[in-house]
């Protein structure tokens, strides 16, 4: 499998703090990094001006940007959108949260994994013991109804840092939706489903920064039970 070239999505929203910083300009010292596409979903904080700031230093920074705050989902679809549209050059696509607990090494042990075993999508897996309580009860839950009653892919379906073949990318874009914040890694794993991408998984150690560690997913949220319905959903569709 020849060198490929990798555009990273990432979104964004209020997320003006170093580990954000940190992370555009690791990505930018990346040989294998072709593009940083970094959608600022409607930040109300300065991120749009700190992004400017970085495009200084960060030659391969793009910024997608609009005003009014629509979710993590609608950001990735408009960040795939970018890709179809911008990136064909590119041969691989990979996402990353902004909030420091995804890792640029991480990162380039999956780019060399998808080029090793020449897969469609790596994916990582977090070890569980590491997790904050919510965030563990959230996604063993999530991995009993995903992976042992469902039959589906991912072993860590919640975790967003991925790799995979860019000619996926139009598929997925669509099968997100504008209004799916709440569930866009179940949506991005049913997507890989339904077109039959073969799918490999790597240990990841990710870290829970600060701004990172309120992931929606606490018991007086009710993100949990909808991703929980949401997957039943698919389960039950599927069968």
């Amino acid at each position: 499998m020849e060198t490929r070239e990798v555009a990273v999505v990432i979104p964004a929203y209020n997320e003006s703090h170093s580990y954000f910083s940190r992370l555009v300009l690791a990505l930018e010292k990346e040989p294998f990094v072709k593009n940083v596409i970094v959608v600022n979903d409607g930040s109300t904080d300065n991120t749009y001006e700190l992004l400017q700031k970085l495009k200084r230093k960060a030659t391969k920074l793009t910024i997608v940007s609009y005003r009014k705050n629509k979710g993590k989902e609608y950001a990735v679809k408009r960040g795939l959108e970018f890709c179809i549209n911008s990136c064909s050059f590119t041969d691989l696509i990979a996402l990353m949260d902004s909030d420091g607990q995804h890792k640029v090494s991480d990162l380039e042990r999956m780019y060399n994994l998808i080029k090793k075993k020449d897969c469609d999508v790596v994916s990582g897996v977090r070890n569980y013991e590491e997790m904050p309580l919510t965030r563990k009860v959230a996604n063993v839950g999530m991995r009993l109804l995903w992976n042992v009653f469902g039959g589906l892919p991912f072993k860590d379906v919640l975790f967003g840092q991925k790799i995979f073949k860019t000619r996926y990318v139009r598929r997925l874009a669509n099968d997100l939706e504008e209004k799916g914040n709440y569930k866009i890694e179940l949506d991005l794993a049913l997507s890989f489903y339904k077109q039959k991408a073969s799918i490999q998984e790597i240990k990841v150690r990710a870290e829970y920064k600060d701004c990172s560690r309120k992931s929606g997913m606490g018991l007086k949220n009710t993100r949990w039970i909808k991703q929980t319905l949401h997957a039943l959903k698919i389960i039950l569709s599927k069968s």
